[in-house]
């Protein structure tokens, strides 16, 4: 007895102690498991940096879209200037010279404006390869439109035409060049505009000089030809003295038409000057000189007209002028405005008036 339960003791006893002894193991998650999280993380990931990328590029294409439609005003109000220098370049022949003048100072102050208001605008990422390519367009633009209206006198007047030709010629070919320069900026624009599907009107179209073959010096010295043709038959010119007066005023007139001034050291002589030609004449020079008897040498004074306009006519103070105080000596005044060039009849240029200074009785 003792011996079989000593012999189960003995036969249970490492069976029991075998189980007891053996380890189990802790058995991790499914391996089916590990590999649905992953994929989730992967998915997660991709989907935040989509969302991410996505962001960036929407940006981008808003500030694209931005960009563009604010160089596209600049070009528009450029494209306005173009089209007004084309049809006065086209009539100069048949223009006013003050008017000409005048349109192409607005002309050149706009154009001017354009390419300072460009110089300000924040290129988008996607173009910024562009800016300099558009800031050049307004630039040449500028510059062509400024020196187009210093070559202007040249084309009216002066003797060497194919100076004035090739001085016309440079600035249009810088407005060619701006032609061309907005081309290829505009296609270039449009083409990045698609590739990112941004879609908005247009890139306005401008040309300032639309058959360049306009800017060869031989087109320029048949349009000089023809300017200076049109002007020599229907260009007039000439100034006239029409008026005098002085201050102190006339208090009498003696029966040689003399008049009669009240006693004063010294006299004020107003000359009327009538442009009465059909051009602007500048820097024309108008003299007065008094003389009396016994006088060594006659009193001058000048003054210059800055500008004087067809038909228009100024006023010319000369003061300083000190007569003769004696009684019975006649003080003569002879006012002459210069001819100008061209000017036919000079009869008029010159007009005088005598006077005696007489003490109040």
């Amino acid at each position: 007895m003792s011996q079989q339960i000593g012999r189960t003791r003995y036969m249970t006893g490492p069976g029991v102690s075998a189980r007891s002894g053996r380890r189990r193991r802790r058995r991790g998650p499914a391996p089916i498991i590990i590999i649905a999280l992953a994929i989730v993380a992967i998915i997660f990931c991709w989907v935040i940096g989509r969302g991410c990328g996505g962001s960036k590029e929407a940006k981008q294409r808003e500030a694209l879209r931005t960009y563009a439609m604010e160089i596209n005003k600049l070009i528009g109000r450029s494209a306005t200037i173009g089209t007004q220098f084309d049809s006065l370049r086209n009539k100069i022949a048949d223009s006013d010279r003050d008017e000409l003048d005048s349109e192409m100072e607005e002309l050149t102050k706009e154009a001017a404006e354009i390419a300072g208001k460009s110089s300000q605008v924040e290129a988008a990422e996607l173009a910024q390869h562009l800016q300099p390519l558009i800031q050049l367009c307004f630039d040449l633009r500028s510059s062509g439109l400024t020196e187009f209206k210093k070559t202007l006198p040249g084309i009216f007047e002066g003797e060497n035409i194919d100076e004035a030709a090739d001085n016309m010629a440079a600035s249009l070919m810088d407005l060619v060049i701006s032609d061309e320069c907005l081309t290829r900026f505009r296609d270039a624009l449009e083409k990045i505009l698609k590739d990112n599907k941004v879609s908005m009107q247009e890139i306005a179209k401008s040309t300032y000089v639309p058959e360049p073959d306009n800017a060869l010096s031989s087109h320029i010295q048949e349009l000089i030809k023809e300017v200076r043709g049109t002007t020599e038959s229907s260009e007039k010119r000439g100034l006239a003295v029409v008026g005098l007066s002085t201050t102190p005023a006339r208090v009498d007139t003696t029966s040689q038409n003399t008049l009669v001034l009240p006693l004063s050291d010294s006299v004020v002589i107003k000359a009327t000057i009538h442009n009465q030609g059909n051009q602007t004449e500048e820097g024309v020079s108008v003299e007065a000189t008094l003389d009396y008897q016994g006088k060594s040498s006659p009193q001058k004074v000048t003054r210059k007209i800055t500008r004087i306009k067809p038909n228009e006519k100024k006023v010319m103070i000369f003061e300083g002028l000190k007569p003769s105080e004696d009684d019975g000596v006649v003080n003569l005044v002879t006012v002459f405005v210069e001819p100008v060039k061209g000017e036919l009849v000079e009869e008029n240029n010159t007009m005088k008036i005598r006077f005696v200074m007489q003490s109040e009785e």
